[in-house]
């Protein structure tokens, strides 16, 4: 059973299992200079129920970010947060919360996640029975 003290960090979930997920963990981890993100693996997560607010059907689709005050951010929608957790976010959060910067940051978001539908990672050869 997952045991991971989730307050006051946040808890960013990715899938273990596909090589650009885990190149982006490897990023953010090493981005996070305050070590402000622990993470998990979408099947430890899932064993864990950890992912219980999040529909089954979209929960290998991307990454997740549980936070704090209990709610979970995913895939695009969570890039704000995550950025703003990063050395310099506060800064860059605000633009990628931006109208422009929203929108180019769903676009980027989109092209990167492809890679973890493609034939070289297919997520839903790796989910918890």
């Amino acid at each position: 059973m997952l045991s991971i003290a989730v307050a006051p960090s946040c808890l960013l979930v990715y899938d273990a299992g596909c090589g650009a997920c885990a190149m982006f963990k490897g990023a953010v981890g090493f981005l996070d200079l305050g070590h402000r993100i622990e993470f998990a693996s979408l099947s430890d997560a899932e064993v864990g129920g950890l992912l219980e607010g999040i529909p089954a059907s979209r929960r290998w689709a991307s990454f997740h970010m549980l936070l704090p005050d209990g709610r979970i951010e995913s895939g695009a929608a969570a890039l704000p947060r995550l950025v703003s957790l990063l050395p310099s976010g506060r800064i860059l959060s605000r633009v990628v919360e931006g109208r422009g910067g929203a929108r180019a940051a769903g676009w980027l978001y989109s092209m990167l996640s492809r890679l973890h539908g493609s034939t070289s990672c297919r997520a839903t050869d790796r989910r918890a029975p």
